[in-house]
């Protein structure tokens, strides 16, 4: 038997499991099968085209900060902070990233709470707003690191 009539079964069942998998999770993406199975996104497209699969519109760019849900209320507490100090100083969101060493990105997250800080962060946010912080934030950063490191 050559090469190519044993590649064949493989690739049938390599696209039996594109589609299943496409057709039974909504949130997977062509991107992510692409990578899984080391294919181009046109070759997922085409294969569930082939199949009679109807497409679905993927977003484009970063996930909306309005769909995301707070991490906790210290996390809520926090985000507010956050907007109150920047307010009353009259910084943009980049001045007052560069103030705490960290990205506008991640900024953008905790005014919603919906970042989880390290604990570097933590101190950074600490010194610059000179607050004191909910002690459920520091305990779960504590708690999260110990179970990295264990």
């Amino acid at each position: 038997m050559s090469a190519s009539h044993a590649s064949k079964p493989l690739i049938a069942k390599r696209n039996e499991e594109i589609i299943l998998t496409y057709e039974n999770d909504t949130q997977v993406t062509f991107q992510y099968l692409a990578q899984k199975h080391g294919i181009s996104v046109r070759s997922i497209k085409q294969i569930l085209r082939n199949a009679g699969v109807t497409l679905r519109r993927e977003p484009f760019g970063r996930p909306s900060l309005l769909r995301l849900k707070p991490l906790s209320k210290g996390h809520i507490w926090l985000g507010h902070r956050l907007d109150i100090y920047m307010a009353t100083h009259h910084d943009s969101m980049q001045e007052f990233a560069r103030k705490v060493n960290i990205s506008t990105h991640r900024l953008g997250l905790a005014r919603y709470g919906a970042h989880d800080f390290t604990l570097s962060e933590l101190q950074s946010l600490y010194s610059v707003l000179k607050i004191s912080l909910p002690q459920e934030l520091i305990d779960g950063v504590v708690v999260a690191k110990e179970k990295a490191c264990n």
